[in-house]
């Protein structure tokens, strides 16, 4: 049943697996799952949460453990309601067999009637990033804080010397791994707030992913992201070009010199950033936001549904197969 001006959404929590199979991804996904679910219950937007899956226009699975989505694929309401389904995934490595917001998809595997580009739910809510005075606090020109293990680019970025560079890696920092110890993730997120209000330019290199959590940390934080990431799919709803700034991977080395070009704009386009991301990523409006573009991807046509997904599987195997997928996209 659609709700006035927008549309009525049913919740579907990530699968639970058994006790000994937990991991951290299980912890990450529900904590998507509560954000959302707690941002449902603002009254501001046209879209409302519906506890009747038959009732629903849109039935928003919110995670899934398995890069081929078995677990949602294979759910009772996956199979009776398909057309309702849109799954939300923030795996850096997925494929999109169902259709679906994937934050860290790469450009070559989107296609606007099967996918959308987001942010990263959990991300949005870190409490240790606030918002500073983006023409007093910084101290450096631009930084960045990162596991250099993540992509042969983030090695190069390291690399860059600057008089007001501050970079640093955190490839062997005891918080990387799961099951430390409370303070050990506390000393992390402190740390790595002050040095993102230390800078007027973050620096967001592609990952595993093209995407990058550090985007929507420096919008929260009122800092210009500058993104390294030719894959990178911006999602949608900001006017990205007015407080973000994108540089090709090839001219990594020409980055100081960009930089500091634009830096008499720096503290402005923080502000922006800020701006854009109260109104599009921050956790009261993140419910607005999924159902919004769940509601789009619902709305488009279902016809070759089933041999799209057949395709997809075969979509990175063989540049043929991308040839016959791209003609039904038509």
């Amino acid at each position: 049943m659609k709700a006035a001006g927008g549309v009525s959404v049913f919740l579907v929590p990530p699968l639970t697996p058994p006790e000994g199979e937990r991991c951290s991804i299980d912890v990450h996904l529900l904590a998507d799952f509560r954000l959302v679910e707690n941002a449902a219950q603002h009254p501001d937007g046209p879209h409302r949460r519906v506890d009747d899956p038959g009732q629903a226009d849109v039935i928003l699975f919110v995670g899934s453990r398995d890069p081929w989505n078995r677990d949602v694929r294979c759910h009772p309401l996956a199979r009776r309601f398909p057309r309702k389904v849109i799954l939300y995934s923030s795996q850096d490595r997925i494929l999109p067999l169902l259709r679906g917001i994937y934050p860290g998809l790469p450009q070559n595997q989107t296609h606007p009637r099967r996918t959308r580009s987001g942010h990263y739910l959990r991300w949005s809510n870190q409490p240790d990033i606030e918002l500073t005075d983006p023409w007093l606090t910084p101290t450096h020109l631009f930084g960045f804080a990162g596991d250099s293990g993540n992509h042969p680019l983030r090695h190069r970025l390291l690399q860059l010397e600057h008089p007001r560079a501050l970079m640093r890696d955190t490839h062997h920092d005891p918080a990387r791994g799961f099951g430390q110890a409370p303070e050990v993730y506390a000393r992390y997120r402190k740390r790595y707030a002050q040095e993102l209000s230390a800078v007027r330019f973050v620096l967001c290199p592609r990952g595993v992913a093209p995407n990058s959590m550090r985007i929507f940390e420096a919008m929260k934080a009122g800092r210009v992201p500058v993104v390294l990431a030719d894959q990178w799919v911006p999602a949608p709803g900001p006017s990205w070009e007015t407080f973000m700034l994108r540089v090709p991977e090839a001219h990594l080395a020409q980055l100081p010199m960009i930089l500091e070009d634009k830096e008499d704009r720096a503290a402005a386009m923080g502000m922006a950033a800020r701006s854009a991301w109260e109104q599009w990523f921050a956790p009261e409006v993140s419910f607005q936001v999924l159902a919004g573009s769940a509601a789009d991807l619902v709305a488009a046509p279902w016809r070759w549904e089933g041999l799209e997904r057949f395709l997809l599987r075969r979509h990175l195997l063989a540049p043929a197969w991308r040839k016959i997928l791209r003609r039904l996209h038509r």
